[in-house]
């Protein structure tokens, strides 16, 4: 599935309060289309000038609006993370609170009580996935419009503004997500242990809506790996290094039964300048 179907299938998926949030992929598309067709008009740098690639772009007025508008999409981003990070953590500590009392009442809980607790459980969990997925795909769209930029300018400034802009922000790596991901779904399985009958409480809606999420989180995080691949961050020593992923510790409860399984942009900064990169736009065609 190219990119750009895969961003709309999530957004569909997602909350609708959330439509404005994501990525505006089709407009910066936009921007770089108008890119391509006054590239002739705009002209680059002059032969042997010694200019530095920022000096080239900022001479550039599509560039300036292109780079503009992909910092103002960074930021919405960030924001609307950590303002939804924040929210869930709130939920989540109330959650465990209600589950701890479950786990000291034992079976004096009542089961409709338990039940609703179970349905909740899930229910979050869901709500994390999609929060997890929005942080990933938000990731891939600028990896991916920056591909396209690269593609269409003959310049290089994806590696570079991944690693300076897009690599530093809380949606990139995000350890308080992966831990309450992980401690809601130990808290589902321990429920289960005492009363297993109530996992048969879930309405069909929810059961279908949590397989929809599991497919799309794998088709997400596929694409994730492919941004991260492609895009090659280059140690001290000058070799290409990936920096080491942040995983959630191991589930200290039953079987995994749900799935597979915490800085603001730099104001200085607003081109990508240097940095080695497989091709101008990376290898590959056009993946929309």
């Amino acid at each position: 599935m190219k990119f750009g179907k895969l961003l709309q299938r999530s957004v569909k998926l997602s909350f609708a309060e959330w439509s404005d949030k994501w990525v505006d992929y089709k407009m910066l598309k936009r921007l770089l289309k108008d890119m391509r067709r006054h590239a002739d008009a705009d002209g680059g740098a002059p032969e042997g000038s010694g200019m530095s690639l920022a000096e080239v772009l900022a001479r550039n007025p599509h560039e300036v609006a292109f780079f503009e508008a992909l910092r103002a999409e960074l930021v919405k981003v960030k924001t609307h993370y950590e303002a939804t990070e924040r929210t869930f953590a709130a939920e989540y500590e109330q959650l465990m609170r209600q589950f701890e009392e479950v786990q000291a009442a034992g079976m004096r809980y009542s089961q409709a009580d338990t039940v609703a607790i179970v349905t909740r459980l899930v229910r979050f969990y869901m709500d994390l996935i999609l929060m997890e997925n929005y942080a990933v795909m938000c990731y891939c769209a600028f990896g991916k419009i920056l591909k396209k930029h690269d593609k269409v300018t003959g310049h290089r400034t994806r590696q570079r503004y991944m690693m300076a802009m897009v690599n530093p922000q809380p949606f990139t790596h995000y350890p308080l997500l992966l831990k309450m991901l992980h401690y809601t779904e130990a808290a589902y399985l321990a429920l289960l242990q005492f009363m297993p009958e109530a996992s048969r409480h879930l309405t069909p809606h929810d059961a279908s809506r949590l397989a929809a999420l599991h497919s799309m989180k794998g088709e997400s995080h596929a694409t994730k790996v492919d941004v991260e691949a492609s895009t090659v961050q280059v140690g001290a020593d000058g070799r290409p290094a990936l920096a080491a992923p942040v995983e959630p510790p191991a589930p200290s409860v039953g079987r995994n039964v749900f799935s597979e399984h915490a800085a603001p942009p730099d104001a200085g900064y607003a081109y990508g300048e240097g940095g080695a990169e497989g091709g101008a736009g990376g290898a590959g065609g056009d993946d929309d």
